[in-house]
């Protein structure tokens, strides 16, 4: 409800999720640490089948720091929206608008044009039917 900007009221139709989680990191290095970190917990320890969880991003696949192939969480990431448990989904928040994911990861929220990226975390955020974690750069780290 924080970003969202319209003048009717909203209702939830669907259960309960878990409040949103804003975890703070301080350069790429933990950011990626810290989503690793999370897929495992959420894989290993809540039983969450990867093909639940996306990791969408205002950056496209080339100018990303996610890339194809690499090893994060225990798996294999894919930037194909339709993946299986054995890889963990990546793509644009663009290429994501209107569907869904159970649990949406958001990283590299580092626009510098503030109203387009409270735009971009609007769209990302109302991807997660369950739960939706944000990663934000330290304003200190990213020079904004």
């Amino acid at each position: 409800m924080k970003l969202y900007r319209g003048n009717a009221g909203t209702t939830c139709i669907g259960p309960d999720g878990r409040p949103a989680q804003i975890i703070r990191v301080s350069n790429d290095e933990e950011e990626r640490s810290t989503v690793s970190d999370l897929i495992s917990r959420l894989r290993n320890q809540e039983n969450v089948a990867s093909r639940n969880i996306m990791i969408l991003t205002p950056k496209a696949q080339g100018k990303s720091k996610w890339r194809e192939g690499e090893r994060i969480g225990g798996l294999a990431l894919t930037w194909k929206i339709d993946h299986d448990d054995r890889t963990v989904g990546c793509a644009t928040i663009h290429a994501f608008k209107g569907l869904e994911s159970s649990v949406v990861i958001l990283t590299e929220l580092s626009e510098p044009d503030q109203n387009r990226m409270r735009q971009l975390e609007y769209v990302g955020s109302s991807r997660a039917k369950s739960q939706l974690v944000m990663l934000r750069m330290n304003k200190s780290a990213s020079g904004c």
